[in-house]
């Protein structure tokens, strides 16, 4: 016996254009979204936060020496002194940058002064 009611091995599907149309494109139009947009930017931490977080830092590596090595919880421990460090290091790039960026500007304002101010042929005028 076969599959179809008419004897045929396959199944006669009929499509309208508008069907299949439909079927092939979206009814609603899903905008490309860039991921980034919805991260907050980096911030630098200011130094009542930095000291916090040094702080707890210091907090969290006594705990740790404290921890027994079998303890289930140090893995925790680890984690959160890693994503701790992580962000001192990352808020220390950040200022490395704002500070040679601060440097090139200042490099940059002293050639145009340098630039501009007018020559001299040497510590006595040429000409009286």
């Amino acid at each position: 016996m076969s599959g179809c009611v008419d004897g045929s091995a396959r199944a006669k599907v009929r499509q309208t254009p508008e069907a299949s149309r439909a079927a092939i494109e979206p009814r609603v139009r899903v905008p490309d979204l860039d991921p980034e947009t919805f991260r907050d930017p980096p911030r630098a931490l200011n130094k009542r936060k930095r000291a916090l977080l040094m702080a707890e830092l210091a907090r969290l590596e006594g705990l740790l020496r404290r921890t027994p090595a079998k303890s289930p919880d140090r893995a925790g421990l680890i984690r959160r002194l890693a994503e701790g460090f992580a962000e001192l290091a990352a808020d220390a790039d950040r200022d490395r940058m704002r500070a040679e960026l601060e440097l090139e500007r200042a490099e940059r304002e002293e050639r145009a002064k340098a630039k501009a101010a007018p020559k001299t042929s040497g510590p006595y005028p040429t000409r009286l």
